[in-house]
């Protein structure tokens, strides 16, 4: 999901948009996400935090002018995620698996 700061949001998914990664690379010993997939425009951020609480992996970063959290459940993979800029955010919903 896409919100602006009047409130409005538009879902958006992977399959539509070639832009966004189908799937994410989190690597904890590595403290880095990257989309993986993509061989034509590979990109990687920092965890510039990573906590383990309550049976959940927290992990926060931001570049580019804007921030980052996302927990992942340990026992299922659920994983949620937020971006956030001055005028917009992204909530990000998914599952992780282990290679």
């Amino acid at each position: 999901m896409e919100c602006d700061s009047s409130g409005q949001c538009v879902r958006h998914t992977a399959e539509k948009h070639p832009d966004f990664p189908a799937f994410l690379r989190v690597n904890l010993g590595e403290r880095t996400i990257s989309n993986g997939s993509s061989v034509e425009r590979p990109a990687t951020t920092e965890i510039k935090a990573l906590t383990r609480l309550d049976g959940r992996v927290i992990l926060h970063g931001g570049e580019n002018g804007r921030g980052w959290a996302a927990t992942i459940a340990e026992s299922s993979g659920h994983m949620s995620a937020g971006v956030v800029a001055d005028a917009y955010t992204f909530a990000l919903f998914g599952a992780c698996t282990t290679p």
